[in-house]
């Protein structure tokens, strides 16, 4: 799903490039420890950025505890 100021969708459905883009966004605010963050993508949680993947103003995610 694209919508007009964001783009959401399953982690699996971003490239490489956007997966590692978003980790390096979250890994350097402290949101989640380097050492679980490859088991949380595996688990394909729901990943936003906004408003796009080439301009990151900002991310989120609906992640799947352990």
């Amino acid at each position: 799903m694209k919508g007009e100021n964001y783009i959401i969708r399953n982690a699996s459905d971003f490239s490489t490039e956007e997966r590692n883009k978003f980790k390096k966004i979250v890994l350097s605010k402290g949101e989640v420890s380097e050492k679980t963050f490859d088991g949380l993508m595996q688990k394909n949680p729901i990943i936003l950025f906004f408003p796009n993947t080439n301009v990151v103003k900002g991310v989120g995610a609906l992640k799947i505890p352990n």
